[in-house]
């Protein structure tokens, strides 16, 4: 073996080496940084303030959660996720990044509401509060029965979108096709929970998601609410 043949052999083994060093410590940091966001979800879970349930009606099959204590718990469950980025960034010169302190955390309605499994026959009033509709993916709702106030059936769930409003601000609907394969919206809904999901069907879910993936999805509803026409355009090339 000659000494080019040894060097070479030699920039292989550095090479190598250095390409396990390297996957070692990426497969190390991604470990950290799934046991510290662990630890942050579990210490906003720790602090959110939920109380007893309360619901509405009294038939079975019917009985709602209300949603003024819906909405209690995601407002809880939102400021104690911005005030520990608050807290873990007092030692820090930058505020830190709501993407590095969640990364890739994922909330299930169960693990934020805690609901009882005796609870599974209860309607979720899942439009009441706007933010929570925001934080879940649309992958959250898709194929669930969507019901009405009364656990009426409505439709099968198909998708999340956005409409601008007169203050240009994001207002987050729903369109479910009905029993005829029709498409409709929850935009002429009258209350706050006018549309519901059972709870057994949803519990599982995610309600909230921190991603990159997320963060992508939001875009693009913002961008189709904005420019409405360019994305019916779109919707009409797919059905073709």
């Amino acid at each position: 073996m000659n000494k080019h043949m040894i060097k070479a052999a030699v920039s292989g083994v550095v090479v190598c080496a250095a390409c396990t060093l390297a996957a070692q410590t990426a497969a190390l940091t991604g470990a950290k940084d799934v046991e510290r966001v662990a630890k942050n979800k579990q210490a906003i879970l720790s602090r959110v303030k939920r109380g007893e349930v309360t619901f509405r009606g009294d038939k079975p099959g019917e009985i709602r959660i209300r949603w003024e204590w819906y909405d209690k718990v995601v407002r809880s469950y939102i400021y104690e996720k911005a005030a520990l980025i608050q807290e873990q960034s007092v030692d820090s010169m930058y505020m830190l990044r709501v993407g590095w302190v969640y990364r890739d955390m994922k909330t299930t309605f169960q693990e934020l509401y805690g609901l009882a499994a005796a609870d599974d026959d209860k309607l979720l009033p899942i439009l009441s509060y706007q933010a929570m509709v925001k934080a879940m993916p649309q992958s959250t709702l898709e194929g669930l029965t969507l019901l009405g106030k009364h656990g009426e059936v409505k439709g099968t769930q198909v998708r999340k979108y956005a409409v601008k409003t007169l203050g240009d601000q994001l207002m987050y609907h729903l369109e479910y096709a009905d029993a005829t394969g029709k498409k409709k919206n929850t935009l002429m809904g009258l209350s706050y929970d006018a549309f519901t999901f059972r709870w057994k069907d949803i519990k599982d879910r995610v309600a909230d998601e921190v991603s990159t993936a997320k963060d992508i999805e939001d875009l693009q509803l913002e961008r189709d609410a904005l420019f409405p026409e360019e994305a019916q355009g779109k919707s009409a090339k797919a059905a073709e």
